[in-house]
């Protein structure tokens, strides 16, 4: 009779020592990336030194799929990255695939991060490439709206729609640009 105790040889028994990264072996792969790597960047930067995109994000193709250097570096380190989640930097550099500068994160922590660091562009007005007015157009608009013109009219006039000209008057378009009675005395 036996103790009732299940016993296995090591023939039996698969013991996982296989790491992979996106579905592939990363033993296949990773001298090959930490070759592309300069680990000597300022402030502990590790900067990926080959392809890059025009972001400046290291780019790296393993088993015919392209992918961003510093969510392989992650990976390499930490394991798969969940779907839906960003490889954030802490250092702000986008060639860095140094594991200890980067986290995950959700895209409302990737757009907290970028406005919390200053990255957030906000291109008002004339600094905005497609604007069609200037400050001083919309000057003039908000005298002609004043004076009780059309918007209808004053768009044709200027060039834009009359949902531009309805915009600007309700204040959520060039809200910034304000007639000289309406600014704070200093």
């Amino acid at each position: 009779m036996g103790t009732g105790r299940k016993t296995e040889t090591m023939d039996q028994v698969k013991i996982e020592t296989e790491r992979t990264v996106f579905g592939v072996n990363v033993d296949s792969f990773e001298e090959r990336f930490w070759s592309k790597v300069d680990k000597n960047g300022a402030n502990g930067c590790w900067n990926w030194t080959t392809g890059k995109d025009r972001y400046g994000y290291g780019q790296i193709t393993i088993n015919k799929r392209n992918l961003r250097s510093h969510r392989v570096s992650y990976a390499i380190r930490h394991g798969d990255i969940e779907n839906g989640l960003h490889c954030l930097h802490e250092c702000d550099n986008p060639a860095c695939v140094n594991p200890d500068h980067l986290f995950l994160g959700t895209n409302q922590d990737n757009m907290d991060d970028k406005v919390s660091k200053g990255r957030q562009v906000s291109l008002k007005g004339e600094s905005n490439g497609t604007a069609k007015l200037t400050a001083v157009k919309v000057l003039e608009i908000k005298r002609l709206l004043a004076g009780g013109v059309t918007q209808r009219a004053i768009a044709s006039v200027y060039g834009v729609s009359q949902k531009n000209v309805s915009l600007i008057k309700a204040g959520k378009r060039w809200a910034h640009v304000k007639p000289v009675h309406e600014l704070p005395i200093v």
